[in-house]
């Protein structure tokens, strides 16, 4: 029993996931949250690609981590870690 929890968590999580991205999904909400996430002067169609790349590797079942640590290694120094992060959840609750 305790094997089928997780795949059942996860299956959830998945779905919350989803739906909560659907729900107010769009490109003026993912400049408002690079924005304030200090970003405002970020090239409006270099942001785009990148979310949409994001989008495209999260529908293709690319590993987080993987995904994570391209956008970390080819955005150059401005890019640490901890923003990687935030630019893929926010490509994930406003493109996606």
């Amino acid at each position: 029993m305790k094997k089928l929890v997780l795949p059942m968590v996860a299956a959830a999580f998945a779905v919350g996931l989803a739906t909560a991205g659907s729900a107010h999904a769009d490109e003026d909400g993912f400049f408002v949250d690079l924005t304030e996430y200090g970003y405002g002067d970020t090239s409006t169609d270099t942001a785009l690609k990148l979310g949409y790349a994001i989008c495209e590797d999260v529908q293709a079942g690319v590993p987080q981590q993987t995904t994570l640590d391209s956008i970390y290694q080819n955005t150059g120094d401005a890019v640490d870690a901890d923003d990687a992060k935030f630019l893929y959840k926010a490509a994930i609750l406003n493109l996606c």
